[in-house]
């Protein structure tokens, strides 16, 4: 097994500069979005705690009076705030519970879209960090011009065989939840699922290197990882969770230097670990070329 992680690492110090150059690109990108996010989180945060308790509309209201010159806004804020003080000290503790659990809904509510555009564009930079990694490790490019020139050619086929992998390991099952009448048996379905990605998602985990290796169709990749990875389910897991260890150790490693980046300057510290995620990807994406190599003659011949 580890001749498996000694030729990825060869394979990835090979095209080091070319990796270095397109991680750098990803991770400001990354640091660009965090920065962005945890300031418009930040404004939100405070007008939800200033409102004093006020609902945000009414205290939006008052702010936009007291903005444009309207001396008894400041004056009928002041008795509102009082009123909702008073009802709180003689409110009962199952009613002041109720309250605070509404104020925590209003913070839920005011921070959930950011905490989903982070998600999705998480995700996106991780994606475009995979297909650039298997376009350098797979094809021969000197320029990373060249490289971003192949990634956007490739963009969308890899999307579908990554949307096409989901549906047929265990996206199906998630899908079912939603439909009218089944999300009281969303607890099973999620079961069920975890048992379809631990059964399926080992065999199509090939599909995104195919794509680009064998120049092959996004259907076309899906169907020959399952052919090549037939029979080979423990010879494919084995390696992937001692390499999901290794680089969940490397990633605590690391966070301590990133903390320590972060009190000198945030920006510097979301760019670095931005830097990390990209090059633990990239290695990872080399440690998928060379599993896939490593199987057997008679599975890997078409």
């Amino acid at each position: 097994m580890w001749s498996l992680f000694r030729n990825s690492w060869n394979l990835f110090v090979r095209s080091f500069a070319l990796l270095l150059a397109s991680a750098v690109v990803l991770a400001v990108l990354y640091a660009l979005l965090v920065t962005f996010l945890s300031r418009a989180m930040d404004h939100d945060v405070a007008k939800v705690a200033q409102s004093f308790g006020l609902p945000e509309e009414r205290y939006e209201e008052y702010m936009r009076r007291m903005e444009t010159g309207d001396g008894d806004a400041t004056m009928e804020m002041m008795q509102e705030i009082s009123l909702v003080a008073e009802q709180l000290e003689h409110m009962t503790e199952g009613e002041r519970e109720t309250y605070v659990l509404e104020r925590a809904r209003s913070m839920t509510d005011a921070l959930s879209p950011y905490f989903l555009l982070f998600g999705v564009f998480s995700l996106i930079l991780l994606f475009c960090g995979a297909l650039v990694s298997l376009v350098v490790f797979a094809e021969d490019h000197g320029h990373v011009i060249d490289v971003l020139r192949r990634c956007g050619i490739l963009f969308f086929p890899m999307l579908v065989v990554w949307l096409w992998a989901f549906a047929r390991s265990f996206g199906w099952v998630v899908f079912l939840g939603f439909l009218p009448g089944l999300a009281i048996l969303m607890p099973v379905l999620m079961l069920v699922s975890s048992v379809a990605a631990i059964v399926m998602g080992p065999l199509l985990v090939f599909a995104p290197v195919l794509l680009v290796q064998e120049r092959l169709s996004p259907a076309g990749a899906v169907r020959e990882s399952l052919r090549r990875s037939k029979g080979h389910w423990g010879r494919i897991v084995g390696p992937l969770l001692v390499l999901g260890v290794l680089m969940t150790l490397l990633h605590v490693l690391l966070s301590g230097g990133v903390s320590a980046v972060a009190r000198f300057s945030e920006g510097g510290a979301f760019f670095l670990g931005g830097l990390v995620q990209q090059l633990t990807v990239f290695f990872c994406m080399a440690f998928l070329l060379v599993l896939l190599r490593s199987l057997p003659a008679e599975q890997r011949s078409r």
